[in-house]
């Protein structure tokens, strides 16, 4: 079973309002954080996602391109992942598994401090992030996760563990997954990666702005807010820009 979970910094980045939410605030620049989710379960830890790579503090073209220009990525000392860990009194090889919501650049920074862990990560994702198409290549960094990792793929909504369920979302990305966690006192969280970005995709019904498949990808989004509605989960997005949400959001994770 699940016991607890923490939300962990892993720096802040810009980008245009209109790549969160589709055909909203184009031109407007939004500075959003980028977030992993630390799981502590009766047979170890976990982690969501690995955020973005702290190799960038030091060398940001060296490490994300001609993106980093765009994107003008930061870092707090403490934002590293690893950091977060020791700050919570977990070392990173406590870490057996990193459930991978999708494999862009920044959701896999980390990764290169797990190679002891296991990967889940969706057959489709793997497949496309290991030879993405040209045009969207640009958000894979395959020097970020293609290297001596042990990976399993998973096919499809399924049960990883008690209290963590995979949940199928493709459209942002062709693998994206979501997870339904149970804590044990019975409330649940959607960690809904990128399949929601922000609080107002879900007012409006509206998918990112960056979709593998628009199509695919509303019905995702919906497909979460249904579940949300039926389990009575609290829907988690990725990139919120009103930084409220993930301060309530740590009160009420910090009541567990």
């Amino acid at each position: 079973m699940v016991k607890k979970i923490w939300l962990l910094n892993n720096g802040t980045f810009n980008i245009d309002k209109s790549i969160l939410i589709s055909g909203r605030g184009m031109g407007k620049v939004l500075r959003i954080g980028v977030y992993s989710v630390l799981i502590e379960t009766d047979k170890g830890y976990m982690l969501i996602d690995t955020g973005l790579n702290p190799n960038g503090i030091e060398a940001p073209e060296g490490t994300w391109g001609k993106l980093a220009k765009v994107i003008a990525p930061r870092f707090e000392d403490e934002d590293i992942i690893i950091k977060s860990l020791y700050n919570l009194k977990v070392n990173p090889e406590q870490i057996t598994h990193v459930i991978n919501t999708h494999m862009h650049f920044d959701h896999t920074g980390g990764h290169q401090f797990f190679k002891h862990a296991t990967f889940i990560v969706q057959k489709a994702e793997y497949r496309f992030a290991m030879n993405p198409d040209s045009h969207w290549s640009a958000s894979y960094m395959k020097d970020h996760y293609d290297f001596n990792l042990n990976y399993e793929l998973v096919e499809g909504d399924c049960e990883l563990f008690p209290g963590i369920d995979l949940l199928f979302t493709p459209g942002h990305s062709p693998g994206h997954q979501s997870i339904l966690i149970t804590l044990e006192d019975g409330r649940r969280f959607i960690i809904a990666g990128d399949a929601i970005n922000t609080l107002e995709n879900m007012d409006r019904k509206l998918p990112s702005g960056q979709c593998w498949d628009e199509q695919t990808a509303i019905l995702s989004l919906h497909k979460l807010m249904t579940i949300s509605r039926l389990t009575g989960s609290v829907i988690v997005p990725s990139h919120e820009p009103d930084p409220t949400f993930y301060h309530t959001l740590r009160e009420t994770l910090s009541k567990s």
